[in-house]
This record gives C-alpha cells, sequence and structure tokens, in this order.
C-alpha cells in the first residue's frame, strides 16, 4: 500500500533497530560446525532498505556497515565491504532499469541479490575466517539452507515494515 507524501514515515528507528538485529546476528560466536549455516540476514535487511528506502540505504551506508563488519568479525579489511557495496550497486541497477520495480519483480532481485550474496559469501568470505576445506556438496548444502532462511528473513521484513515501503514514483 503506498504511503502519501504527508504521512511518509521515517524509517531512522526502524533501520536501526533491523541493521542492529543483522549485525548481531551475522558477528553472534558460532561454533565451528554450526559456522556454515549462519544467517546473512544483514544482506536481507540491507536489501530491503536499499529497495524500498534508497535515499537512507545507499552504497556509503553499505561500505561503512561492511567496515564494521570486517572490524568486528576481524576478517580482511574490506571484503564485507566491496560485497555489501556491489551487491546494493546490483540492486540499484535493477531499480534504474526495472523501473517500476513492485510486485514479483522485487521477490526476483531479492532472490538473485541473495543467491549472489550467499554464494560470493561461501566461496570467497567464508574459506579465510574459518580456513577450513569444504565439500562442494556441504557448500551446496550451505548456499541453499541460507537462502532459504534469508527468503524467510526477507519475508518477515516486507511483513514487519510495511509502513515504510515507498510507492514506486516516490524514489527521486
Amino acid at each position: 500500500m503506498p504511503i502519501s507524501p504527508n504521512t511518509r514515515a521515517r524509517p531512522f528507528m526502524a533501520m536501526a533497530f533491523s541493521l542492529l538485529t543483522g549485525l548481531l546476528v551475522l558477528i553472534y560466536p558460532l561454533s565451528i560446525y554450526q559456522e556454515w549455516q549462519r544467517p546473512l540476514w544483514l544482506i536481507a535487511v540491507m536489501l530491503f532498505w536499499a529497495l524500498y528506502q534508497p535515499r537512507y540505504m545507499g552504497l556509503g551506508a553499505a561500505f561503512a556497515l561492511g567496515l564494521v563488519v570486517d572490524i568486528v568479525s576481524q576478517g580482511r579489511l574490506g571484503q564485507h565491504s566491496m560485497l555489501f557495496v556491489l551487491l546494493l550497486f546490483w540492486v540499484s541497477l535493477c531499480r534504474h532499469y526495472w523501473y517500476p520495480l513492485a510486485g514479483w519483480r522485487v521477490w526476483l532481485v531479492a532472490l538473485t541479490a541473495i543467491v549472489l550474496a550467499s554464494g560470493a559469501y561461501y566461496l570467497w568470505i567464508a574459506p579465510t575466517v574459518l580456513s577450513d576445506s569444504v565439500s562442494a556438496p556441504t557448500l551446496i548444502q550451505a548456499i541453499t539452507i541460507n537462502v532459504a532462511v534469508n527468503m524467510g528473513g526477507w519475508l518477515v521484513m516486507m511483513l514487519l515494515f510495511s509502513r515504510y515501503r515507498r510507492a514506486p514514483n516516490d524514489d527521486d
């Protein structure tokens, strides 16, 4: 349901709460066996805000959030930043070329972005953090579980923050 310009909700508190929750899920310590099933909810949260509030979640915010994740997780500086920036850049391209981005197109963009982010995370970032060789079936299983959990998180985001979704012609 589109929100009129007069009653447009400011999403700052909801954004801060959801990004902090996604960050806590990403950095919560897990055992080495559970690490491969870690949900990347921070990516789903960033995608939601980048699609529906692009004025507040841009490439600069993605870069800064990636640096925070790199520092807190003690990984290589710039890995998460590059992943987040490339992901949000791709989403902004989709927003530009598929205007208006509504209905099934939003789900397609979210699913594609989450699949790409999960694949990049498990092929590029996770091996440097875990320093353990993993077989291909384990990797495919981890990516499949991660995509399913993140799309569930996407559905929860759509339901919880439906009042912050903007009309397609509102994003200038």
